[in-house]
């Protein structure tokens, strides 16, 4: 199927490792390329639509339905498999836009090449949790020295995880990163790491516990690909793999609830539109808290579930 075939080829591009479903490769390829987050989006209800029509066709006919019989649909389902391949023509485009023949070899290489890496203990345990699937979710928030995640550091992290529908106020983890020296060689205040009273890791260290923290938990957050992209860096610097957890992103979730595309929206905004009081202590574990509880009315009118 095209989708599997597109799906794969973007996830290698992104060096995203670990994820085996189609599905969940274009929702974890929408957070971490928001620039072509419809689309992919749209490839993951695509694929769902198809799969489900193919296991149909498997059944009626003992096959692996592979072929459908347009004739035996109705009208109605045939106008949702024409929509169903505008994905996939979109998604086409993409492909010959991004991927000369050479860049497609070149990735694929560097895919083969980190196959047999020698990981960290700490990270092996990670990747081995990914076996089940997630039961939790944890909304994250971070706090850094700027938005490049190539020259800039993570200051600090905040997150609490939700069960059920509630959040958990008992499961949370919240830490400054020790980058006295970042700071001093870049020539920024430190200031905010001596007032802190939060738990203080060195980065390595911080990385760590977070990593162990969230397990195979779907993270949470606002523009989360850029927490994720940062904390991909960091993790690049351990001689790590990059996260494998799937993430959700309020802020496209709420463009979909209200079908735009085209606007942007801060935590404020959300909070505004959602009447939800935010904090007046500015820290990552409150911002964490906010984006919780935003989370939460989301997912509740989108009918979100695991």
């Amino acid at each position: 199927m095209p989708l599997i075939d597109g799906a794969r080829l973007f996830t290698i591009s992104h060096n995203i490792r670990g994820i085996n479903n189609t599905y969940l490769r274009f929702k974890q390829l929408a957070i971490v390329d928001t620039k072509h987050s419809e689309i992919y989006l749209n490839c993951a209800d695509a694929f769902l639509t198809l799969s489900k029509y193919r296991t149909l066709e498997g059944l009626k006919n003992d096959s692996n339905g592979q072929y459908i019989n347009l004739d035996e649909l109705s009208k109605a389902d045939k106008e949702i498999l024409k929509n169903a391949l505008a994905p996939m023509r979109e998604l086409e485009e993409l492909i010959k836009r991004y991927f000369p023949i050479d860049s497609i070899f070149i990735a694929m290489l560097d895919w083969i090449k980190n196959i047999n890496k020698e990981y960290p203990e700490f990270w092996k345990n990670y990747l081995s949790k990914f076996e089940k699937k997630p039961t939790r979710y944890v909304i994250l928030s971070t706090e850094t020295t700027g938005l490049n995640p190539t020259k800039d550091v993570i200051l600090s992290f905040g997150a609490i995880a939700v069960i059920n529908d509630s959040i958990i106020i008992g499961d949370t983890f919240e830490v400054v990163l020790l980058q006295y020296k970042f700071l001093h060689d870049n020539g920024l205040p430190n200031e905010f790491i001596i007032e802190s009273k939060q738990p203080k890791l060195g980065e390595r260290e911080a990385l760590q516990a977070f990593i162990e923290y969230i397990g195979n938990a779907v993270l949470v957050g606002h523009r989360i690909h850029f927490d994720v992209d940062m904390i991909n860096e960091a993790l690049e610097r351990m001689d790590c793999g990059r996260m494998k957890n799937e993430a959700l992103d309020i802020e496209i979730m709420y463009r979909k609830l209200m079908d735009i595309s085209d606007k942007q929206f801060s935590i404020d905004d959300l909070c505004s539109r959602f009447k939800v009081v935010k904090s007046d202590r500015h820290s990552s574990a409150e911002d964490a808290y906010t984006i919780a509880l935003l989370f939460l009315k989301l997912k509740s009118r989108l009918g979100i579930t695991f």
